[in-house]
C-alpha cells in the first residue's frame, strides 16, 4: 500500500516495531523507520516506550494520516496520536477460515 501511494506521488513512511529490514517489501520511494523494540524487556515497559517513540515521531513528522495494522500497534497508535491532530485509519485483519486438519 505504501509503495502504491508513493508511486502516486505521496510521501510515505513505514514505521515498524522491530529493526529487521527484510520483514516488508516496499518501493524505493518509501522511507522506513524502526522503533527498535528488540532490546526492551517486559510487556508494559516495551509498549510504553514504543508509544512514546511513536508519539515523538508523529509530533516531528506531522503526517497527514496514520495507518496502523494489528491490535497491539493500533492501541499504541491510538494513545500516541492523542492531541496531535493526526487523522488515522486502524485495521485488524483476520481470516474466518481455520486450518484444523480435518480429513
Amino acid at each position: 500500500m505504501a509503495t502504491e501511494m508513493s508511486v502516486r506521488g505521496h510521501k510515505c513512511t513505514i514505521v515498524t516495531s522491530f529493526p529487521c529490514s527484510w520483514e516488508y517489501s516496499y518501493g524505493k520511494g518509501v522511507r522506513r523507520i524502526s522503533l527498535n523494540s528488540n532490546k526492551i524487556e517486559g510487556y508494559l515497559k516495551r509498549n510504553v516506550l514504543l508509544t512514546c517513540r511513536l508519539r515523538k515521531l508523529l509530533v516531528l513528522e506531522k503526517p497527514d494520516i496514520l495507518v496502523s495494522f494489528m491490535a497491539e500497534p493500533n492501541f499504541r497508535a491510538t494513545i500516541a496520536k492523542m492531541g496531535t491532530g493526526v487523522k488515522s485509519i486502524f485495521s485488524v485483519r483476520s481470516s474466518h477460515i481455520l486450518n484444523i486438519g480435518v480429513n
